[in-house]
């Protein structure tokens, strides 16, 4: 997290102004040191707007929500948001994207990978090759399932692909709202593909081809 200043190419700030730059890499969790800078970004009156440089490959629902979140509230407090795809940009890092007011990404960066994703392991089997026998007892039949330590029943199954579900739901319904996008284009992006930044562009998953500097121009202009 650092704070740009007007002497760093950014002419239209003035005094002490300052536009704000967070980078999002690597794995998205639950992160409270950025919660704590979302809200003095919103509380100080000197931040004028916001640069969020993303390179990940996603990671938990809950992660890319929070920071969503932030950045609508941010930009819903009059600070222009934009992010910036570097290299990777998918799953759950796109969800963050979504929250900013303009997407940039390089042609090669990689961009999309929308929906929701569990994966578990079974090992019961080996577990009864090498003599371990399991025992669970639980308050409810859907009480930690999965688990690695046996198989998950066909029911559980099912109530576990619907939450996946509701998840994928959330992200379609936030990809179309920040989007505009057309039931067509919705289908056709909202299987997993991954796709490169021009593609993207084409598609309407980004605003434009470039980097910080396009950003700062854009941000010039928006202010």
């Amino acid at each position: 997290f650092t704070l740009l200043l007007k002497n760093q190419n950014f002419k239209n700030l003035i005094g002490n102004e300052k536009i704000a730059r967070i980078s999002i890499i690597n794995f998205i969790s639950d992160n409270q040191l950025l919660s704590k800078k979302f809200r003095e970004i919103n509380n100080n009156e000197n931040i004028k707007a916001v640069i969020l440089i993303i390179d990940s490959p996603g990671g938990t629902s809950f992660g890319g929500e929070f920071i969503y979140r932030n950045l609508r509230k941010i930009s819903d407090n009059g600070k222009p948001t934009v992010a910036i795809i570097r290299t990777l940009g998918t799953s759950a890092a796109y969800l963050v994207a979504l929250g900013s007011d303009r997407i940039f990404a390089l042609e090669t960066s990689l961009i999309g990978s929308i929906g929701a994703i569990m994966v578990s392991a079974n090992a019961s089997e080996l577990l009864d090759k090498v003599g371990i026998k399991t025992e669970v007892y639980r308050s409810g039949e859907n009480k930690s399932i999965p688990s690695f330590i046996e198989k998950t029943p066909e029911k559980s199954k099912e109530l576990i692909q619907e939450s996946i579900n509701k998840v994928r739901d959330y992200f379609i319904g936030t990809l179309k709202k920040r989007r505009n996008l057309s039931k067509s284009q919705i289908e056709y992006i909202s299987d997993g593909k991954i796709f490169s930044g021009k593609e993207a562009l084409k598609i309407n998953l980004i605003d434009e081809i470039g980097g910080e500097q396009e950003a700062i121009v854009w941000l010039e202009k928006k202010r």
